[in-house]
């Protein structure tokens, strides 16, 4: 039997464009005309929404975001954190101690926020505290030896010392092995990540914001007194744009914000784990928390590492020779997260043209100050 060719070989587009289109029920019903479109669904573009509903009650907001579940910040770790000893005395030398205080008090204020707007309860907040691990001997006594000055800078922020140094025993009783050394701060906290997010949208829910994810913004142009948000799915015409997406900001206008990896992996459950807190170690490159009796341990951004496999493999082999409990861990969650980080640590919160915004470079501190940046950026509109 001779076959002839087959016949379902390629389908080429009648389309005059590689955009599917908006329908007139996806025009009218969702987009037509917004006052404002907010770019990004995390948490810097919910709390933009929130606010610019509360300065503008009669707008048409609009909501995009690429992702499913809407933005990068359902992949953090859920560290409601302003900074490990370490890291803050690395910033202290880099920056000096004017912007170091202005920088915990803008993370400490933005955790107070974030608290302030939604009960604990629903954003499955924890006051758990955390432990900064030591395993370099020259590090540690040099960080010990500047608590008492750390914590003199930090008193006009906090009102208590946010330090302390912890005895070897003390170390162990909370979960650690094998470290040098470990400081204490007993005004950290973690959250649940998801609760955190779907409040923050059952809030946008009541107040008539629209929210849709899945469509992609791939460019903005200016058009007269109004902006195009030219997207994968069809254009958007608007007078407002804010830019909310963070680490790929840069994909969509000139600024110094660009997307760093971050390796994140959750064990198996482990039921002699020992940590009731969250860990830090080497200035905050490194974290670990429990949830839901397992281990999550991510970062390692410092280590020379082929890929991040490799990254999540010494992840691993860290947190089996540290962390009491954690010797038979074996990955069952793995995933990257995108920090924005750049040249400097504070974020970018700025009007870009007349009525275009952008709010980024959240330096793996969204937890932290995504709920004050968002609302600063909504009153640029104001």
């Amino acid at each position: 039997m001779v076959r002839g060719p087959s016949k379902n070989t390629s389908f080429p587009s009648n389309r005059a464009s590689h955009t599917p289109g908006l329908s007139i029920w996806e025009k009218l019903g969702w987009i037509q005309e917004p006052d404002a479109v907010v770019l990004g669904t995390g948490i810097v573009g919910m709390n933009t929404g929130l606010e610019l509903r509360k300065l503008h009650p009669d707008w048409h907001i609009v909501m995009l975001d690429r992702s499913a579940f809407g933005g990068a910040s359902t992949r953090n770790a859920g560290f409601a954190c302003f900074g490990s000893p370490s890291e803050l005395v690395e910033d202290l030398e880099s920056l000096g101690p004017e912007a170091l205080v202005k920088l915990v008090d803008m993370r400490w204020s933005g955790l107070n926020a974030l608290r302030a707007s939604w009960r604990d309860r629903d954003l499955g907040y924890t006051p758990c505290g955390a432990i900064e691990a030591f395993t370099d001997p020259v590090l540690f006594e040099r960080i010990r030896d500047m608590l008492p000055q750390l914590n003199a800078l930090l008193d006009p922020v906090f009102g208590t010392p946010a330090f302390q140094l912890m005895s070897d025993s003390e170390g162990e009783q909370r979960g650690l092995q094998d470290v040098c050394g470990a400081i204490s701060s007993p005004l950290e906290g973690a959250l649940d990540t998801a609760s955190m997010v779907r409040i923050m949208r059952h809030s946008l829910s009541k107040e008539g914001i629209e929210v849709i994810h899945g469509i992609d913004a791939t460019g903005i142009d200016q058009e007269h007194d109004r902006w195009r948000v030219r997207t994968s799915a069809g254009d958007i015409q608007t007078q407002r744009v804010f830019v909310c997406t963070n680490a790929w900001a840069a994909s969509l206008l000139d600024l110094d914000v660009a997307p760093a990896p971050n390796v994140v992996v959750v064990s198996q459950p482990l039921p002699g784990l020992v940590l009731n807190n969250t860990l830090h170690h080497d200035r905050g490159y490194v974290y670990a928390r429990e949830v839901h009796g397992r281990l999550l341990i991510g970062g390692g951004r410092q280590w020379e590492c082929d890929d991040n496999d490799a990254r999540a493999q010494k992840l691993v082999r860290w947190a089996q020779t540290h962390i009491q409990g954690a010797e038979g861990f074996a990955i069952k969650h793995h995933w990257i997260g995108q920090l924005g980080v750049g040249s400097q640590r504070l974020p970018i919160v700025k009007e870009v043209e007349p009525g275009f915004y952008a709010g980024v470079r959240l330096g793996g501190m969204g937890v932290a100050i995504g709920t004050n940046v968002g609302r600063a950026l909504a009153r640029l509109s104001d």
